[in-house]
This record gives C-alpha cells, sequence and structure tokens, in this order.
C-alpha cells in the first residue's frame, strides 16, 4: 500500500478532502485518474475498478478496504477478485455492511441517515 493510497483512504474514512498526484477525495468519494472508484450512499460505501484492473487501482482500493476493515480485492491468472468471489472490472460492490463502523460514522455526523 502506497503512502498515496493511505492518505486517500484515511481522509475518505474522515469526511474530508485530500489530493494527491493521481487521487482525490472530496470525502464523499474516491477519484483515480478521472473515475469514480469509490463512493459513499448514506451509512454504505461502495467500490468498482471502474473497468481498470490494475496494480494502482487495486492499491487504492485495498487502502480503503483496510481502512474499512473490509475484505480486500486481488488479481489471481488475469481475473480480478474482491472477498475470494470473481468479479467483472465494471462489478460494483458494497464494502461496508451495518455494524460498529457505520454506527460511529454516524454518530460522528460523517454520515446522514
Amino acid at each position: 500500500m502506497t503512502k498515496e493510497a493511505r492518505d486517500i483512504a484515511r481522509a475518505f474514512v474522515a469526511g474530508e478532502v485530500c489530493r494527491r498526484k493521481r487521487t482525490y477525495t472530496d470525502g464523499n468519494r474516491i477519484v483515480l485518474h478521472g473515475s469514480t472508484i469509490a463512493w459513499r450512499e448514506g451509512v454504505n460505501v461502495y467500490a468498482c475498478l471502474c473497468g481498470w484492473g490494475t496494480v494502482i487501482t487495486r492499491d487504492r482500493l485495498n487502502a480503503l478496504c483496510r481502512a474499512l476493515d473490509a475484505p480486500r480485492f486481488h488479481q489471481h491468472r488475469h481475473r480480478q477478485y474482491f472477498d475470494n468471489a470473481p468479479i467483472g472490472v465494471d462489478d460494483t460492490v458494497m464494502l461496508t455492511k451495518p455494524g460498529p463502523l457505520t454506527e460511529a460514522m454516524i454518530e460522528l455526523g460523517i454520515v446522514k441517515i
């Protein structure tokens, strides 16, 4: 995981703005090279490879997964996986499940119901 990915993931979880070389977050979405790869809808956080099953895209999303204590993205034999389940490069996956993290985000006012 790169420092850029860590910084972006931390800012996104905190609902803050952060801009780095190739990636930025406005606190509600993460954008890599102009593609929104993660976004928040209420208490849920979603992610998509946006057609790019690259090391950089997985690095940004896995930093977010680590910050949210969610399963990770990986590649095996040119196939993309999330939590060991095969996914397409344009599939959307939900990273958050109701629990202590989402409750804390609501309590801190990061997300609204």
